[in-house]
């Protein structure tokens, strides 16, 4: 039998398929060993599993998507990767942020919640004064409320939706 190409060097086939299959046999234990051992608790459920889920993309109603991404992409240092005009979305450290249009859209009226904030986001900085410069000349405004202004800065981007600026966000 020749060398598949997937056969370590001075392997045959048939030696990479009783690795393969080794393979296969330990990953059940492997993955429940693993598994054992990023168990979280979960008051609802008993135990909650990690697993390979990630967010992948965060979507946010505005009125204008490009000129929300144009926003959002000036705050966090990134380009508009795509836009339309009814879509428009930038790629940030293995996550999307996009932005859809929804033509009734309501400004929060945060902390009143008489429109409530709809999603809220936290950005970890270094550095609160500065973050907060930074994200007014993108276009954000400083939220009248600041419940702990020496801990985290409440924003309110252009299209109403408020977000936080922290230094409490560990690396």
């Amino acid at each position: 039998m020749e060398p598949d190409s997937t056969a370590h060097k001075g392997e045959s086939q048939e030696q990479c398929l009783d690795r393969s299959q080794q393979a296969d046999l330990l990953a059940p234990i492997l993955r429940k060993e693993y598994a054992a051992s990023c168990r979280l608790k979960s008051a609802k459920e008993g135990y909650l599993m990690v697993s390979n889920i990630r967010i992948g993309a965060i979507s946010l109603d505005c009125p204008d998507p490009i000129s929300l991404a144009n926003f959002y992409a000036a705050l966090l240092g990134a380009e508009v990767a795509f836009q339309t005009e009814n879509f428009a979305a930038i790629h940030i450290g293995g996550t999307w942020l996009s932005m859809q249009k929804a033509d009734d859209h309501k400004f929060s009226t945060w902390p009143n919640s008489k429109v409530p904030q709809q999603i809220h986001l936290d950005f970890a900085v270094v550095d609160l004064d500065e973050s907060e410069s930074v994200a007014i000349k993108a276009g954000a405004t400083r939220a009248s409320t600041q419940p702990s202004p020496d801990r985290w800065r409440v924003m309110i981007d252009p299209a109403g939706h408020p977000f936080c600026l922290t230094t409490l966000i560990p690396d």
